[in-house]
């Protein structure tokens, strides 16, 4: 009845209620406990526009990582694309570097051979880097964004 009771949350008005539903399990994901659910919630909130609720099935997601890394990484890669980055960031978090690296990478780098995060000072183009804030696609001359987050 309480997982019920998260899942029915997911569709509250209320931004609060439907983070709750997300970091509510955060414990319980950290032990192992109530993967399928945890997935069912993430994709719920998958395209929920408020960046709390993204931060909260983000933590969700990576809490889960303790004991799913391999789960949560399948999903995130079938989600990368659709995802926003908020809640992508987050549930990489605890994951190898290089899954990390292919979790940030977008499905249409992938086809045209480019790549992943960023590229340093002056590499990579006008692909964004998927920082909250980067603005590197209308960077292009400069190289960076004028943030100069960690990414670019």
């Amino acid at each position: 009845a309480y997982i019920e009771k998260l899942k029915e949350w997911t569709g509250s008005e209320n931004r609060w209620v439907r983070r709750a539903s997300a970091v509510s399990l955060i414990i319980p994901a950290k032990k192992g406990l109530f993967k399928e659910d945890i997935f069912q919630i993430a994709n719920k909130l998958l395209l929920d526009t408020d960046d709390l609720v993204q931060k909260g099935y983000g933590w969700m997601l990576k809490s889960a990582c303790n004991n799913y890394e391999e789960d949560v990484y399948r999903y995130v890669l079938s989600k990368r694309d659709i995802m926003h980055r908020t809640a992508l960031r987050d549930a990489r978090e605890k994951m190898s570097r290089e899954k990390k690296k292919e979790a940030m990478k977008k499905e249409k780098e992938e086809e045209e051979g480019g790549g992943g995060e960023g590229g340093g000072e002056g590499g990579g183009g006008g692909t964004n880097c998927g920082w909250l804030f980067c603005d590197r696609k209308t960077a292009q001359s400069r190289g960076s964004c004028r943030y100069r987050c960690h990414y670019c």
